[in-house]
């Protein structure tokens, strides 16, 4: 099924790490531009590797289950996103953990540092460069809570479908926080 993002926005998006949990997410940015046109922006394992690092790529075909990964939600940080060139953002992107991290991902974990909070420091980072705007202390606390129950309910909902045997029609849960408003 494909996924549906709106053009010019910011989302937050989560992927089932264990086919059978409600726990554990794998966490990961999409950015579209004015065209619709979509780049996903995440700190990943090296395919075939025990270490990670930033990556990105750009997606023609945004699907609700691509290969073995399955989407679960899709959170839009909506309000004012004004991004940098793409080379600008994907080298900001790049140095998020700047030397603090290992090359070895299980090294990484003991320190903290994953793909969540490589995310959570990238709003951070956004926030501060002027490329998003949040304007209270709320906003920005609401992001990671709304997110993790997001992704549990869409989860409880795909391992359901999955276990009635009609996981083919799940559909990601899409949300929105609205850092615009002042509450």
């Amino acid at each position: 099924m494909a996924v549906i993002l709106e053009p010019n926005s910011l989302y937050i998006a989560t992927q089932m790490l264990d086919e059978d949990s409600t726990e554990n997410f794998h966490w990961s940015f999409f950015i579209t531009d004015a065209a619709g046109d979509i780049e996903q922006h995440e700190w990943n394992m090296v395919l075939g590797k025990s270490w990670e690092k930033y990556q990105h790529y750009t997606i023609s075909d945004l699907q609700a289950t691509s290969g073995p990964a399955i989407y679960l939600s899709f959170t839009k940080l909506s309000g004012n996103w004004n991004p940098p060139s793409s080379d600008i953002l994907q080298d900001s992107l790049s140095m998020v953990f700047e030397e603090r991290t290992d090359i070895h991902y299980c090294r990484n974990r003991d320190k903290g540092l994953s793909c969540r909070t490589w995310v959570t420091k990238a709003v951070r980072m956004f926030v501060q460069k002027g490329w998003l705007f949040i304007p209270t202390r709320e906003a920005w606390r609401a992001i990671e809570p709304n997110v993790i129950i997001r992704s549990r309910l869409a989860a409880l909902i795909y391992l359901d479908m999955k276990n009635s045997q009609n996981a083919s029609n799940f559909t990601p849960s899409y949300g929105l926080i609205d850092c615009a408003l002042d509450n």
